[in-house]
């Protein structure tokens, strides 16, 4: 499809991309040389809203959905996990956290060598490309590459590194560990929350790594007796890879 100038009928191939400008500013500067309807204008600011908005609204309606339902269960804080934090939260969760990413990365790409070895004794490279390609559509660098604009993409940044770990904990080591543990017992409420964590996220080549820090969460709920701890360790995780992912997309060009 080609854009047709307003006044003098030339036709353009629609921009694709430009790291020097922002999606809006290019949209907006087209409008002004003429080569954009109004519509369009606004179709693609509304773009730039639209991602941020949904994930706040989707994290919000599930950390609401976790923490209406582990209160309607009529026991106190501390038996949900919602009791008073403890000394020295923030310190001890970062550093956890830290420690949680290197675990991550070291597992993740050890995982993803034996895959590939085993998929190469085996004759396999065609169904790993494929589990490769499902596992990718549901990784987190799939949201980051919807974004259009420098505005969009730190939004998204920040719903992810604060947002969803309070919904994901509220949701996994909240609700699910305690339930579990209120009808089996915490050991049974660790290894399924860890489970259900590692299922939600999707993806068969991260499948093993979500299993691993998902017990890991489950087992600082356990020692800790609450969801804060794992709560910042998440946070950590999940900033340290939206900037190792913006390094790699950006400044290692």
């Amino acid at each position: 499809k080609k854009y047709t100038h307003i006044h003098t009928g030339q036709q353009q191939v629609p921009w694709t991309g430009n790291h020097d400008c922002s999606a809006l500013s290019y949209v907006l500067w087209k409008r002004k040389d003429g080569w954009l309807p109004k519509e369009h204008e606004h179709n693609k600011m509304m773009q730039l809203y639209n991602l941020p908005i949904e994930l706040v609204l989707q994290e919000c309606i599930m950390a609401g959905l976790a923490l209406g339902l582990l209160l309607a269960m009529h026991e106190s804080l501390d038996m949900a996990g919602l009791g008073k934090p403890g000394p020295r939260l923030w310190r001890r969760g970062i550093s956890a956290g830290l420690l949680l990413w290197l675990l991550a990365m070291v597992l993740g790409n050890f995982v993803a060598l034996a895959y590939k070895v085993l998929a190469q004794a085996f004759h396999l490279q065609a169904e790993l490309a494929r589990l490769t390609t499902v596992d990718r559509r549901t990784d987190i660098s799939k949201v980051i590459s919807a974004t259009h604009a420098p505005a969009q993409f730190w939004a998204v940044v920040l719903i992810g590194t604060f947002l969803v770990p309070v919904a994901e904990e509220l949701l996994f080591r909240g609700l699910i560990y305690r339930v579990v543990a209120r009808y089996r017992n915490e050991t049974w409420a660790v290894a399924v929350s860890s489970l259900v964590f590692a299922v939600a996220h999707g993806g068969p080549i991260r499948f093993v790594t979500l299993l691993v820090l998902g017990t890991v969460l489950g087992i600082t709920r356990r020692k800790t007796g609450s969801v804060w701890q794992g709560m910042i360790m998440h946070m950590t995780l999940n900033g340290i890879m939206f900037l190792a992912m913006y390094a790699a997309q950006n400044l290692l060009k």
